[in-house]
């Protein structure tokens, strides 16, 4: 869970689904990578109706077992939207 004192749930893996819920306050992005590299996914949590309506938001999400992950306050920058990464740790490039 985020909170004021904890903004950011850094890259993990998961050994059960985790179930996030947007109740209030600024959007949440969830970051999954993929276990076979060069692909990410973000989710964005929040209640902008018109942000949901667009397909852009969502209030809730399923993060499913197994999946590394990690989670922050806010809309994810152009930078991170447009990277891919290598689970070798080398190398992190954004495109």
């Amino acid at each position: 869970m985020l909170s004021r004192d904890q903004p950011i749930s850094y890259f993990h893996k998961l050994g059960q689904d985790e179930v996030w819920h947007f109740n209030h306050g600024q959007p949440v992005t969830l970051v999954e990578l993929s276990a076979t590299g060069g692909e990410h996914k973000l989710t964005v949590l929040g209640n902008s109706m018109e942000e949901v309506l667009k397909g852009k938001m969502i209030m809730q999400y399923t993060v499913p077992k197994g999946t590394w992950f990690g989670a922050f306050f806010g809309q994810a920058p152009k930078r991170l939207q447009k990277m891919y990464y290598d689970p070798t740790g080398k190398d992190t490039i954004g495109v």
